[in-house]
């Protein structure tokens, strides 16, 4: 069931997939600036992209959790581990968006 999103994509959205690409390389350079985010933008090359929360009493889960009272949808792999997926539908002020929710997450712990 999971892949037949990526078949669709595929058999429909293959001309976006370079913009989905380069809209999560773009956050994720933003991110590789935050001293509590752990991510290497070379390694992001498709539109899905993990990175590590580095702080040592608030973990992925409460980054989780904050996003989404802002609104913002990601997944705690683990303590340390986010996993974000760029969407077809996310556009170049929504990346501006979540880098600020974000950036505000790391003002909140100090």
């Amino acid at each position: 069931i999971l892949a037949a999103g990526c078949l669709y994509a595929l058999d429909h959205n293959v001309k976006r997939l370079k913009e989905l690409h380069s809209k999560a390389k773009r956050l994720a350079t933003l991110l590789n600036d935050l001293s509590f985010i752990a991510i290497n933008p070379d390694h992001v090359e498709t539109n899905i992209l993990c990175f590590e929360i580095n702080h040592p009493i608030l973990d992925a889960y409460d980054f989780e959790n904050f996003l989404k009272k802002q609104g913002i949808r990601l997944f705690a792999l683990n303590q340390k581990v986010v996993r974000v997926t760029i969407h077809l539908d996310i556009t170049d002020a929504n990346i501006k968006e979540v880098y600020q929710a974000i950036e505000a997450f790391g003002c909140n712990i100090g």
